[in-house]
């Protein structure tokens, strides 16, 4: 997958030799400084020193980086005309792509294009209201159904930026159901942040911990298959999506608390319940998530085990360990354990595609792996 500055390309290192050395400039009087260029309009919403000299993708980087605005280098959100003649750096709140331009990449596109806006020229939604997989699959109900379904610990989905940064993400590696853990959204909160997507319907359990929360997103093109929606509060979320030729899944995402054992137990039990019955029913589980707990140990007779120790004993995979493509799925500056999971049921284990992990440093900075699967699902929709 190719890493796109847009979903928050990864900082490079400041070199003494660079060619380019914007001055700084100062805020005091803004007549002297250009407002209209997107630059300028940044560096005011920011409250960082204005620029009068025009600048390039990679000058505005570094001028940040002088700044001491590392911070904001990481979440740039930066776009490209067709014929690679000038580029637009956009605001938080922006929620607008300028016509005519891709999202810049770090591989493909110069770091010297120049930074110019146009306000006057109309704009477009950058996300589309109807994604390409809608549109594909409403028009080619014959094709095998192809999902991709995720997990990620965020650590914290409070911010729209980091909410609009992770869709993008999602979108452009064609995610069609993720879980995400411990969002840290409060319950009261829950409507406001989670329903405001374009492309996606969250299902989610909050609570008002700061150490929990989880939801699953779906792509909207999938809502219509959803038939029962489950929860634990702040720990667990399990959907029902149902397709033809017995292609019926219950899709589990957990947050195991790790300091609160008879809260664990709780959700555990709740889990464990929900996986007896979705077999009872037909329906093929699939659970992932962060379990905070490692798989080395399952043998153990301490409560933590539990949920793991059931998956193995019955026709649950791990399916890094079923690829042979197990890694440490969290990480900080002296641990790193592989605490994060997507298991399935033994009988759809033919289906898939690829299983592999990806680095989240161009999209939510989390501490924590991205995990994803592909499968394929044939006659899931006309049931031959």
């Amino acid at each position: 997958m190719e890493p796109f500055a847009a979903v928050r390309a990864e900082l490079q290192t400041v070199s003494a030799s660079t060619e380019e050395h914007p001055s700084k400039s100062s805020p005091t009087s803004l007549d002297s400084y250009d407002l209209d260029t997107c630059y300028n309009r940044y560096l005011y919403f920011y409250q960082l020193p204005l620029l009068k000299e025009p600048q390039t993708i990679n000058s505005f980087r570094q001028y940040l980086i002088q700044n001491n605005a590392i911070h904001l280098v990481h979440y740039l959100l930066i776009t490209v005309n067709s014929d690679k003649t000038e580029a637009h750096v956009y605001l938080p709140s922006d929620l607008d792509i300028l016509p005519n331009h891709h999202i810049f990449s770090m591989t493909h596109d110069s770091h010297d294009i120049p930074l110019r806006s146009k306000p006057s020229l109309p704009i477009t939604p950058l996300i589309p209201s109807t994604s390409p997989t809608s549109e594909y699959y409403n028009n080619n109900q014959d094709e095998p159904l192809n999902l991709s379904i995720c997990t990620h610990n965020v650590c914290g989905y409070n911010t729209d930026l980091k909410q609009q940064v992770w869709e993008n993400y999602c979108l452009t590696n064609n995610l069609h159901i993720i879980s995400i853990t411990e969002t840290k959204i409060p319950q009261e909160n829950a409507h406001t942040k989670l329903q405001k997507s374009r492309n996606f319907t969250y299902y989610w359990s909050c609570t008002n911990s700061t150490k929990a929360g989880t939801a699953l997103m779906i792509q909207n093109w999938l809502k219509p298959h959803v038939h029962k929606i489950s929860t634990f509060s702040g720990y667990a979320v399990a959907i029902d999506i149902l397709f033809k030729h017995d292609f019926r899944f219950r899709i589990i995402s957990v947050y195991l608390p790790c300091d609160n054992s008879q809260l664990r137990l709780e959700v555990q039990n709740t889990v464990i319940q929900w996986l007896q019955s979705a077999v009872s029913n037909n329906l093929q589980p699939i659970i992932i998530g962060d379990f905070n707990a490692t798989s080395d140990n399952l043998q153990s007779t301490s409560i933590k085990y539990k949920l793991l120790q059931y998956l193995q004993y019955n026709n649950m995979y791990d399916l890094a360990a079923h690829t042979q493509s197990s890694i440490n799925t969290w990480n900080n500056s002296r641990y790193s354990s592989c605490i994060d999971y997507i298991w399935s049921n033994h009988s759809i284990l033919r289906y898939l595609n690829s299983y592999y992990s990806d680095d989240p440093n161009t999209s939510t900075q989390s501490d924590h792996q991205i995990l994803i699967s592909s499968w394929t699902f044939p006659y899931a929709f006309t049931g031959k």
